[in-house]
């Protein structure tokens, strides 16, 4: 032995194993995303979803209120004549509806629900005439079917008969009471003269 070795050292064999095992690396558990992360990505793509039908039903009303203007425009220029000027009739045809109200307010149900309306025509034929106008031959070519416009003739027909019939009717009866007036007279009168002289 030599000089510098101990007895008591210990010379470790290579071959033999350690009592504890070398630390490997584990690996890390992989986790999916959780219940919470999962609820927010659902929560978020419905959010996108609903936000995308809001901007294109957005979209669809803004170009639908675009063509009724365009519409309403069309239809203005169109039923309004150049040279006429609308406010000074139209608000004579309003203060007409007025006063068509006014007129009857004492009136049944149907008269005070009509007068202004007939009021307020009636006053557009002579403020606006040109209006007036065009629009009773837009309604009349809107409505205008040949089945519908004979059965309004025949009702109208119906109504002026009625009419009619209610005029005789009445001259008949005031023509039988003024005979029976005057024959009430007569009777009166007659057996005054008939009576003896005293």
């Amino acid at each position: 032995m030599t000089s510098d070795s101990h007895p008591n050292d210990v010379v470790p064999n290579p071959k033999k194993l350690d009592i504890y095992d070398k630390e490997e690396p584990q690996p890390l558990p992989v986790y999916g995303p959780s219940r919470l992360q999962l609820a927010i990505k659902e929560a978020r793509l419905k959010a996108e979803r609903a936000a995308s039908l809001a901007v294109t039903h957005k979209n669809i009303a803004v170009d639908r209120w675009i063509e009724f203007e365009r519409h309403t425009g069309s239809v203005i220029r169109n039923t309004i004549p150049r040279e006429e000027r609308l406010f000074p009739g139209a608000i004579y045809v309003a203060v007409a509806g007025l006063a068509g109200s006014i007129f009857s307010r004492k009136r049944n149900f149907l008269v005070r629900w009509t007068t202004p309306l007939v009021f307020a025509a009636a006053s557009s034929f002579y403020f606006l005439p040109g209006t007036a106008r065009t629009l009773s031959q837009n309604i009349y070519g809107a409505y205008r079917d040949p089945a519908t416009e004979q059965q309004a003739r025949e009702v109208f027909g119906k109504l002026t008969g009625l009419g009619d019939r209610f005029n005789n009717n009445i001259e008949r009866t005031v023509h039988d009471a003024r005979q029976n007036l005057v024959e009430s007279v007569r009777t009166l009168e007659s057996p005054a003269s008939n009576e003896p002289k005293k």
